[in-house]
Formats: structure tokens, sequence, C-alpha cells
């Protein structure tokens, strides 16, 4: 059993991958480098591999699964498709906004860490960390790539 605190914090984070999954498949279908495309594709395909792996603890727990979003994550998403309509580099637009994403979700993912004491929860959250470390390590180097 977890605390509310403690499924809230695994919520929140589920909520942060939610809102990356949906800006990866939105992100996607606007950039034209199909190497860009398949990186999208895979952060995409490893947040979702990320919430079915947390969803079975937050259904135990509350009786449904967790499929909300941030509103910063709406609103990031919103803003990158902004710019990308008024500036010439969209790409790149994309892949910052989407970096902030990636600075995001470590956050959540090192709160849940802290706050979730369950050991089989606290095993998935080591486990699924160093992943998403690698994601947000090969968004930095893309964003800096394409600045």
């Amino acid at each position: 059993m977890m605390t509310n605190s403690e499924t809230n914090s695994l919520r929140d984070l589920v909520k942060v991958l939610n809102d990356g999954i949906d800006f990866y498949t939105e992100a996607k279908d606007k950039v034209k480098s199909n190497a860009v495309r398949l990186v999208f594709e895979r952060m995409s395909a490893i947040r979702e591999g990320a919430v079915g792996r947390l969803q079975p603890y937050i259904v135990f727990e509350k009786g449904e699964k967790e499929t909300g979003h941030t509103l910063g994550g709406i609103l990031r998403e919103h803003y990158a498709k902004i710019l990308a309509a008024i500036k010439d580099n969209s790409e790149h637009v994309y892949i910052e906004q989407l970096e902030e994403v990636e600075d995001k979700t470590l956050e959540k993912v090192r709160d849940a860490i802290e706050e979730v004491k369950a050991p089989g929860v606290q095993a998935t959250l080591q486990d699924i960390y160093p992943t998403l470390k690698r994601c947000h390590d090969e968004m930095s180097r893309l964003q800096r790539a394409t600045a």
C-alpha cells in the first residue's frame, strides 16, 4: 500500500510522461528530418513503456489508470506549435521544448523516487530512471547540435 502522497507523486510522474508521449507524437509529424522523427518515435515509445509499468500500481491504489496531463505540458506543446509556425527552424523549436519536457520528466522521477517507499514501486522507478536519463541526455545533445 502507498500513502496518498506517494500515489499522488506517482500520478504526477505519469501525467508528465503522458505530456511527453503526446508532445513527441505531435512533434514527430511536424519535423522534416527522418532521423529526428525516429528519435521522437523512440522517446514516445520509451515513455509509453514507463507508463505501462507504473499504471498497475496506480490502478491498485486508485482503481483506475491515470490518463491526465499537466497544465504546463499542455501549455508548452501549444507554445511550441505557435513558435514553430512563425520560425524558420521549427525542428529546433520542437527539440528545444522537448528538452524542457525531459527536464521535467527527470524532476518528477526523482521526486517519486524520494517520495515512494513501497518496495515494488521503488524498484520500478529505479529501473526506469536510467533509461529516462539517457533520453534526457540525448535530447540535450540534439538540442546543442541543432542550435
